[in-house]
């Protein structure tokens, strides 16, 4: 044994056990060799650290207590202490450190869920789990998804003890408490997104790593590039939102849509002695290949990395590297400025069909003024002539929709509109109504 002491170990603790001591030549939150590089503390993720242990109050933090004292007179200047990279982000993470603090205020519903796993346990002497299912739902399909996904790391299984604490599914808080959860545990993407979706925090910070830093934009688009001037950002967000006339994304199930309306058409000739009248369509889509598109993107930039536009690629890798290195040892030091870039379309951008009030004669007709419709049959209204006037007073009046020059379909529908709806509504109703 060196003089330094015997290494760390994070078990449960004991009253019998002996005074432990660190070994500060290993990383102080695992106390273990790898094949992983030790990097050495500098004085903010030193107060990073103590700050997260001081919060956390677990067994790391005892076995400090017990080699000076207390807490306030740990020696945390002259310290020579050594951790590994991705030990330090798991243990200083403010969402770990949250969860951990949470954990700790539950140790009332931590003791009922022991006492139920125990029990199970005495039952069975084992946990029968099928870690061929999903986790979540237990199924092997979900909405005809069979792909399951892999937990990479610790910090999901955080918050999935933290969601399953909050929605207190002890079958889950059982499995999690399994040896090799994290190798053996595969849910779905829907069901794990579904699952933690409730515990989405607004400041959490997002995971830096996964994110490519960009010093220029290389979209062909000029009209929605981003211009930061020489400052490095990664790009969090990205969203379009087409004009309503745009492009058809359903062309292949409008294509078997049609097919099996055909299909049924010929079907009931055979068994019925009538024919299914079908509707005629003159214009069977409203998709029109419009190119006009509203573009969003956030982003978060770094002021304090920035260079010269002039700067050489040699030198942009390098500062990159550096500001990596910076945000995976202590994100919240790093400077960041979060910005949304959006790119509205203009009137020209609209191609492929008609614009401006024009544009509300090809509109369907609202569901409010279809509900308003069904009312006043229910009434006995099932003139046209009359059923108009009734729908203009309930724009103006209840909807507060003023008259307009080229009146909107949506809630002034054609005569053959408001025929069309009257007809969709079953025989018995009018019949019923007509009887009043």
């Amino acid at each position: 044994m060196s003089e330094l002491g015997s290494p760390l170990r994070l078990g449960p603790s004991s009253s019998k056990r002996s005074r432990v001591c660190f070994n500060f030549e290993k990383c102080i939150v695992c106390q273990r060799s790898s094949n992983e590089s030790v990097t050495s503390f500098t004085v903010k993720s030193k107060c990073s650290f103590f700050s997260s242990l001081e919060r956390r109050n677990d067994e790391i933090c005892q076995l400090f207590v017990e080699e000076y004292g207390s807490f306030a007179e740990i020696p945390m200047d002259s310290l020579n202490m050594v951790y590994h990279r991705s030990c330090y982000k798991s243990y200083t993470s403010k969402h770990n450190v949250s969860v951990s603090v949470g954990n700790k205020s539950n140790e009332a519903l931590d003791e009922e869920t022991k006492n139920r796993v125990s029990s199970a346990r005495t039952r069975s002497q084992s946990i029968l789990i099928d870690w061929n299912a999903c986790i979540i739902c237990n199924n092997k399909s979900y909405k005809k998804d069979k792909k399951l996904i892999k937990i990479e790391s610790d910090d999901r299984v955080g918050r999935i003890l933290s969601a399953a604490h909050h929605y207190s599914d002890f079958h889950l808080i059982s499995k999690i408490s399994q040896v090799d959860f994290k190798e053996k545990a595969f849910p779905h993407n829907q069901c794990i997104t579904k699952y933690l979706v409730g515990l989405k925090e607004v400041d959490e910070e997002p995971y830096y790593k996964a994110h490519q830093i960009w010093w220029e934009d290389g979209k062909a688009d000029d009209r929605c590039k981003i211009d930061t001037n020489g400052c490095p950002y990664i790009i969090l967000g990205y969203d379009v939102r087409e004009c309503q006339h745009g492009p058809d994304r359903n062309i292949k199930k409008k294509i078997q849509y049609k097919a099996e309306k055909v299909f049924n058409e010929e079907k009931s000739k055979t068994d019925h002695s009538y024919v299914m009248k079908g509707r005629t369509l003159i214009q069977n889509t409203k998709k029109m290949i419009c190119p006009a598109r509203i573009t969003q993107r956030r982003i978060i930039k770094f002021p304090g990395y920035r260079l010269e536009n002039s700067s050489s690629k040699w030198r942009r890798k390098q500062t990159a590297k550096t500001l990596r290195k910076a945000l995976e040892e202590s994100s919240a030091d790093v400077v960041k400025e979060e910005e949304i870039h959006m790119y509205y379309p203009t009137a020209d951008d609209h191609k492929n069909h008609i614009i401006g009030e024009f544009a509300g004669l090809c509109q369907p007709v609202g569901p409010e003024v279809k509900a308003k419709i069904r009312q006043l049959v229910g009434d006995g209204v099932t003139k046209v002539s009359e059923m108009k006037r009734h729908l203009k007073v309930f724009v103006k009046k209840e909807l507060e929709i003023e008259d307009q020059t080229i009146p909107s379909r949506r809630f002034y529908p054609t005569d053959k509109d408001s025929c069309d709806e009257i007809n969709t509504l079953p025989p018995l109703f009018l019949t019923n109504n007509k009887d009043k």
